[in-house]
């Protein structure tokens, strides 16, 4: 977890520096995205129906962009749901 925890904060502060995000809290931001994306969002730790798997990929997308940290896309959307059918 530790290097994912590095590269998420490492792409938040160039982000921050080059502009294209704005986090005001780099470092915790990282720290939050890795719990959400490694656990709430794992279905082999909280197996939900389909239906209820995508509104959490709908609710992460909201929850990041507010943070100012706009990570997810369609491709990671995608990406995310064939694991989930896997």
């Amino acid at each position: 977890m530790q290097v994912f925890y590095i590269s998420f904060l490492h792409l938040l502060i160039e982000g921050n520096k080059d502009g294209s995000i704005s986090v005001s809290h780099p470092k915790k931001a990282a720290q939050v995205l890795i719990m959400l994306y490694s656990v709430w969002i794992n279905p082999a730790i909280f197996r939900v129906p389909y239906q209820e798997f995508c509104e959490k990929l709908s609710f992460a997308e909201y929850f990041c962009e507010k943070i100012g940290v706009p990570v997810v896309n369609d491709e990671i959307k995608d990406l995310l749901i064939q694991l989930y059918k896997s």
